[in-house]
């Protein structure tokens, strides 16, 4: 059986396209069964292997949450990047990186523009949205208390659909193309 395909041309911020691309996919209940996700790549993503993908759909196959979100581990980063700039988020549980591998269901998305919007906006700068979103749970990051449950928590409160973080292995899912120094290191280091 062919897999379906479309091609969706749309202008606007990156939020807009997500959303659209959500309500285009909500559209094709045909598409969806019970439990079923749509698979998100929200960067530039030179360094992705099918494999990569493989690994984090495999993390996510029991479908129990309405949203995942990739993170990766700063050392796992730093062993394969050390020369090369990266922002983290710093909790309890460690430092993360901001993947770009997002699997959600567009049924429970379709009307939540908002927060797709408030997630790609503020998807750099982890610190800032927590603050945005509760000031108490600011408090608790920057004094170290805050875990993945706790972000997991408060994206599942804020949001009002279920969410989890996905730890990965993978560097190459945080790595996207933002800065032209991205590029150079990775015309330098890439085989």
């Amino acid at each position: 059986m062919p897999i379906p395909t479309e091609f969706l041309e749309i202008e606007g911020e990156q939020y807009d396209k997500i959303h659209a691309a959500i309500k285009f996919l909500s559209n094709k209940q045909e598409w969806f069964e019970e439990n079923r996700h749509a698979l998100f790549l929200s960067g530039d993503l030179p360094l992705i292997r099918a494999e990569m993908v493989g690994r984090f759909l495999e993390a996510t196959n029991d479908r129990s949450h309405d949203f995942y979100y990739s993170i990766v581990p700063k050392e796992i980063f730093l062993s394969q990047a050390p020369d090369l700039e990266w922002g983290y988020m710093k909790i309890r549980d460690g430092e993360f990186a901001s993947g770009n591998l997002i699997l959600l269901d567009p049924k429970k998305a379709v009307d939540k523009y908002d927060t797709i919007k408030f997630l790609s906006t503020n998807r750099k700068s982890f610190v800032w949205g927590v603050f945005k979103a509760s000031p108490w749970i600011f408090i608790k990051l920057l004094f170290n208390r805050i875990t993945l449950l706790d972000a997991e928590n408060l994206m599942t409160k804020m949001f009002n659909i279920t969410c989890k973080l996905v730890i990965s292995q993978d560097y190459q899912i945080a790595f996207d193309l933002d800065m032209p120094e991205h590029l150079l290191w990775l015309k330098q280091h890439a085989h």
